[in-house]
């Protein structure tokens, strides 16, 4: 065995050490995910996503005026967050295949979709005015 070989523990062949997969009984000798876990970006917009629908459902009606201004901060602040990470673990996850977390970062941005172009209507119809 030189320098460069290495035995398949299953079958005891002789293998480089940079093989892929053992030629005589076809083991993956590939390394293992990187994170097999959810990619953190995707479960933040999926929590941010649903921060915001949750508080595009609910309205301000029947609340105090401090309270109607800190409801559109963490409404602004949740809908774009989770629409922006839900873009950014998309790109990491095409990026990295190895990672999961596809359709958390699609239901993140579809939580968010919503709110955020409600909002942004809201805000270019009252500019306007």
């Amino acid at each position: 065995m030189s320098a460069q070989e290495k035995k398949c523990p299953r079958c005891g062949l002789l293998i480089g050490l940079n093989a892929v997969r053992c030629p005589g009984c076809g083991r993956s000798y590939l390394p293992p995910p990187i994170n097999p876990n959810t990619e953190a970006c995707a479960k933040l917009s999926v929590v941010f996503g649903g921060i915001a629908f949750v508080l595009f459902r609910w309205g301000v009606s029947g609340l105090p005026e401090i309270a109607r201004a800190l409801y559109h901060v963490v409404y602004w602040f949740s809908g774009v967050a989770g629409l922006v990470l839900g873009i950014i673990s998309l790109l990491r996850l095409r990026a990295n295949p190895r990672l999961s977390g596809r359709r958390a970062a699609r239901i993140g941005i579809a939580l968010s979709v919503a709110p955020v172009a409600f909002g942004v209507y809201l805000f270019t119809t009252l500019w306007r005015h």
